[in-house]
């Protein structure tokens, strides 16, 4: 008889042993999955993060862009502007130019009428 006492004290042992285990290994399958929800809530967390985050580069991108076109529409008038200015320029020379010619002329004829007129006197 002594010898199924300690047997069924053996496999009593045995199977707390295993029950044991059993809950020990569930504990750590918990503890594990809590962790993994954890991490699963942290990275949704960060990929929020991230896509606000482009949200608001690509609404300060839409912003720069528009600014550059606004920039190149005014850089652009403004050389038209330059291009007008200098061709006006070249215009006012030309006349300017002329002018010169017309009064140089002016200014000889006046000096021969000048000449003529004080030939006369002496005659």
């Amino acid at each position: 008889m002594e010898i199924y006492r300690i047997l069924f004290t053996l496999i009593l042992l045995s199977l707390f042993a295993l029950i044991l285990t059993n809950q020990i290994q569930q504990l750590q399958q918990q503890r594990l999955f809590t962790e993994l929800q954890e991490t699963n809530l942290r990275i949704a967390r960060l990929e929020s993060a991230i896509e606000e985050s482009i949200h608001k580069i690509n609404a300060k991108n839409y912003f720069i862009e528009e600014i550059i076109d606004d920039m190149a529409t005014e850089i652009h008038d403004l050389q038209s502007l330059l291009s007008k200015i200098k061709d006006d320029s070249l215009h006012a020379k030309g006349r300017l130019i002329l002018l010169e010619g017309d009064v140089d002329a002016s200014g000889d004829e006046q000096g021969k009428e000048e000449e003529e007129m004080k030939i006369q006197r002496v005659t």
